[in-house]
């Protein structure tokens, strides 16, 4: 194993990536090392990607540590660059992210700068002396290719400046058109183009009150008016809400959140009000409540749905049914029976909390199934010998004489439930006229017959 990254305080100890824990161990005994993590260190670097947002609105992830921020046209926001570059380490500061900052005219100069400039410098690197300064910095804040920059310092050639002061073309012949093309993109003579990361969509409506509310009537009133608002925006994007949040702020600074969620997408707001009415119940609104936010957390695309002539809307009224019994008594309020992945029929079949996804059991071309299933199975005693259907069984202290069979239906558990074994299954009708589903256990220590179900 080797390191892939170092604190500040492991590199003064002579540290650096590439070492592999062994040796890193032999120069620093008492090291701390943690497992690498380069999936949830993309994420966290989006995340800061987005915070960083509120200083402009063009914001590119930079390599697997850094960020670079276009400040074109934001920075007399914040009183200037300096103003900007001072309360960006500021707040990066009081996070305790440690950070290294570097500001310049192009976006590989500000990456060379902030990361190569001198100790005490400042970070902000007018256009005046740009050039100048960016010379005395060593090849490699050009970001060169691995291995280009020692080939460079074999010649003599350590600093930018050094590069800058020779002809262009002898540097391509000997050193590829890319080490032209780093120095164009730090002067800006090549184009460096960004692609800013892009905030997730965000589906929300806000409402200022003039004068505070606290009765039930108000809240409805009130949240029937964002309801409507967020679903004209819903309804343009082609998209509908599976949860909800509704945020209410109140006079003394307090915050109560209501939240619904949808068995599948909806922008209907009769329906999503009906939803929230099932929670006003809960509402404390104090001295009462000034600001209301209602935000959709989860939405799923919901295309204009063509409805049939003389359609009753049973599948809608169903699924508005279910949303109220899982608002008002929890998720497992409404089940619905879903398919397993398994032949071994008791086992084939679950109650599931509804979605309007889920799946029904079908046949799925399998034989006829009863109505009624056995869970366990009940022994049944069979007159007759050998491996053929019984003439007649006992079931339950009662006689069954069979009358007509078919059969069988071999059914076999999964190769990991070996006690099952095998299963041959029969539908036999007695001589009264009930229907029996019968099998046969082979290859367990529970052989013999068993009746698991009933037909109508």
């Amino acid at each position: 194993m080797r390191l892939t990254a170092v604190s500040a305080e492991a590199a003064a100890e002579g540290l650096v990536p590439g070492l592999t824990v062994a040796e890193a161990r032999a120069l620093v005994p008492s090291l701390l090392v943690g497992d690498a993590d380069p999936l949830g260190d993309a994420a966290d670097l989006r995340r800061l990607a987005l915070w960083c947002r509120r200083w402009t609105p063009r914001v590119a992830a930079d390599g697997e540590d850094g960020l670079l921020l276009d400040i074109t046209g934001c920075d007399h926001l914040f009183g200037g660059e300096g103003g900007l570059v001072t309360e960006i380490a500021a707040r990066l500061g009081r996070a305790g992210i440690g950070h290294r900052l570097g500001l310049a005219g192009t976006p590989a100069a500000s990456w060379g700068w902030a990361r190569y400039r001198p100790a005490r410098s400042s970070p902000v690197l007018r256009p005046e002396e740009a050039m100048t300064v960016l010379g005395r910095l060593p090849t490699d804040a050009l970001r060169l290719p691995p291995g280009m920059a020692v080939s460079l310092g074999r010649v003599g050639l350590r600093l930018i400046e050094d590069l800058m002061r020779l002809p262009r073309a002898p540097l391509a012949a000997r050193f590829g058109r890319e080490l032209l093309d780093r120095l164009d993109r730090l002067t800006g003579a090549a184009a460096d183009p960004l692609a800013p990361v892009e905030a997730p969509e965000s589906w929300s409506a806000r409402l200022a009150l003039a004068e505070p509310i606290s009765r039930r009537e108000d809240f409805e009133e009130a949240a029937s008016r964002l309801l409507a608002d967020l679903a004209e925006s819903l309804r343009a994007a082609g998209r509908g809400a599976r949860s909800l949040r509704l945020s209410l702020f109140r006079v003394d600074g307090g915050l109560q959140v209501l939240e619904i969620g949808a068995g599948r997408p909806s922008r209907d707001p009769r329906h999503l009000l009906r939803l929230f009415r099932e929670r006003f119940d809960r509402i404390e609104p104090g001295f009462g409540v000034e600001v209301l936010t209602l935000e959709a957390t989860e939405t799923n695309l919901l295309p204009p749905e063509q409805t049939e002539a003389g359609g009753d809307g049973a599948d809608t009224a169903l699924c508005e049914l279910v949303d109220r019994l899982r608002t008002r008594a929890g998720g497992r309020a409404a089940l619905r029976l879903s398919v397993c992945d398994t032949h071994v029929p008791e086992r084939s079949v679950a109650l599931r909390p509804y979605e309007e996804d889920g799946t029904l059991p079908d046949d799925g071309g399998e034989g006829e199934r009863p109505v009624l299933l056995l869970s366990p199975p009940e022994p049944i005693q069979g007159d007759g010998t050998g491996e053929a259907v019984p003439e007649a069984f006992y079931w339950r202290g009662r006689r069954y004489h069979v009358g007509l069979v078919e059969g069988p239906e071999r059914i076999r558990s999964e190769w990991w439930r070996d006690r099952d074994a095998v299963r041959d299954y029969y539908r036999v009708q007695e001589i009264g006229g009930r229907r029996f589903w019968i099998f046969r256990r082979r290859g367990s220590a529970l052989d013999g017959w068993f009746l698991h179900g009933l037909f109508a």
